[in-house]
């Protein structure tokens, strides 16, 4: 995984960070047969324990949302979604749409 990770949820003493984004979407300006996966590698933290896990935008490469001790993390948007003229964002630059309940 990434070298540092960033934040995009926390309540109590439950958060979940980002490490990597992998993207392999088709992008935005393109006609592709398929149009790809995003895979968002995170890390679960409740208390003292941890967890890392990947979810996927496209079901059939992987979990769309894993379950955590009841506490459901569901993936419903990867941004921004890629343009083949422009390279690929930082880390801190994706926006990562999270339904936690």
């Amino acid at each position: 995984m990434g070298d540092a990770a960033i934040i995009i949820y926390t309540t109590g003493d439950t958060s979940i960070e980002l490490w990597e984004v992998r993207e392999s979407r088709c992008p935005s300006d393109v006609t592709c047969v398929w149009e790809g996966n995003v895979a968002v590698d995170m890390i679960f933290k409740q208390g003292g324990a941890e967890e890392e896990f990947t979810l996927h935008s496209a079901q059939q490469s992987g979990p769309q949302e894993m379950d955590f001790n009841g506490l459901m993390v569901k993936l419903i948007d990867v941004l921004p979604y890629p343009v083949s003229t422009q390279s690929e964002p930082l880390l801190e630059d994706y926006e990562i749409v999270l339904e936690v309940r």
